[in-house]
């Protein structure tokens, strides 16, 4: 009966784990969207901002800004948390 209830939980953990993945990911593009937006429209400092959101969400999920760090050379976004 423990490891039938070791698995569930297991399970469960799993699962919101790749659930708050996929949200991230939204939250991510979403914000990634926003940025090239407001960089089309000329608001390259709120374009920034936006972009050093999306970096902080990448590097949460995957550790490192591999991702996103070339556009944020491009733009002049030093992100801290990419330097550690």
């Amino acid at each position: 009966m423990i490891p039938q209830a070791m698995n569930a939980a297991l399970d469960a953990e799993k699962t919101n784990l790749i659930r708050q993945i996929e949200w991230d990911w939204r939250d991510l593009e979403h914000k990634l969207t926003r940025a090239y937006a407001e960089h089309i429209a000329g608001n390259h400092i709120e374009a920034r901002i936006l972009l050093n959101e999306a970096l902080d969400i990448e590097h949460s999920v995957t550790g490192d800004c591999k991702i996103l760090g070339d556009l944020a050379e491009e733009w002049g976004v030093d992100h801290e948390r990419d330097r550690r």
